[in-house]
């Protein structure tokens, strides 16, 4: 794996949190400037410091998705707990909060515009979120040391420049097994 050309992976048969992730991730995906859309992203911890990473899906090979001069991403982070809203005959019913982490470098998105267009960037995901069934944004964040905040790794000075942005997007979503689920691993 490259960290200049990473995997998108997408898992091939979703359940419960996993199948919603996969549709914000496949939604994200829409954004025509957005480079890459990762699926979920786990804890990784680096001389004691935490950071997200993402599955890469080649036997342990995980990425980080710390801010980077390569392109411009976005990933899911999925808070604990999972509330647990119903159970009945092998139906369960959750909530989770989840966060939707967006990285990008202004100076490679095309536009023309000649000043800090990160409310139309902003605007272009609330438009794709807002049709992800069972999904309600909660609380938006743009500033990127607030963005990664969720980590104890701090955001390298170089991204904390006029040309590189990051949003996280707070979400509640809503979820369910269809059916009763047989374990086959």
């Amino acid at each position: 794996m490259s960290y200049t050309v990473p995997t998108e992976y997408k898992i091939t048969t979703p359940y419960l949190l996993d199948a919603k992730i996969k549709e914000i991730q496949l939604a994200m995906e829409t954004l025509s400037w957005l480079e890459y859309s990762f699926g979920r992203a786990y804890k990784g911890i680096d001389e004691g410091k935490t950071y997200p990473e993402i599955f890469q899906a080649s036997g342990s090979d995980y990425h980080s998705c710390m801010p980077n001069d390569y392109y411009n991403f976005s990933f899911v982070w999925a808070k604990q707990p999972q509330k647990l809203i119903s159970a009945h005959k092998g139906i369960y019913h959750y909530t989770a909060n989840l966060s939707i982490v967006v990285f990008y470098d202004r100076t490679t998105i095309g536009t023309t515009l000649k000043y800090n267009y990160d409310e139309l960037l902003k605007y272009d995901c609330m438009q794709v979120l807002d049709g992800v069934y069972g999904c309600e944004v909660t609380d938006v964040y743009d500033e990127i040391e607030d963005v990664y905040s969720l980590w104890t790794k701090p955001v390298e000075a170089q991204y904390i420049a006029r040309h590189f942005g990051a949003l996280r997007f707070d979400i509640t979503v809503d979820y369910a097994n269809k059916c009763e689920l047989t374990n086959t691993y």
